[in-house]
């Protein structure tokens, strides 16, 4: 039999004139007790944290400016990441699935939203085989 997967992208726009801290919450590593890989010095294999002043899926593919943006362990299995103000951040890439992330954290009116997979997945907006998360 001949079977193939489809790589599908995340991503989280910040449509807001300010920086913006968001906190990912990945599956724990099976055979591993730490998500964190000491050796490879990733915290998921497929987690990619490129940001682009593009607004666009389109856009950011052929932005030659991306920047790689730092991860902050934050629990077991939970990293953080400050999101450019105004920008793209392509967070990770999936096979047959839009993301590995199971919830999303950060604040909005000074107060903490938390969302589930399928809550942020079910606001997100779709363009290329890729979900694009707005916060705004």
């Amino acid at each position: 039999m001949n079977s193939c997967s489809i790589g599908m992208y995340f991503y989280v726009k910040n449509t807001t004139p300010e920086d913006q801290k968001i906190v990912l919450t990945l599956p724990s590593r099976k055979n591993s007790t730490s998500f964190y890989d000491k050796e490879e010095g990733v915290f998921h294999k497929n987690v990619t944290l490129l940001s682009s002043k593009a607004f666009s899926v389109k856009d950011f593919k052929k932005d030659e400016d991306k920047i790689k943006l730092d991860g902050h362990l934050e629990g077991e299995n939970k990293i953080s990441v400050i999101l450019p103000a105004n920008s793209l951040t392509q967070i990770d890439m999936a096979s047959d699935q839009y993301t590995y992330v199971i919830e999303i954290e950060y604040t909005k009116n000074n107060e903490t939203v938390k969302l589930t997979k399928e809550e942020f997945i079910n606001l997100s907006k779709f363009e290329r085989l890729s979900a694009i998360f707005e916060i705004d």
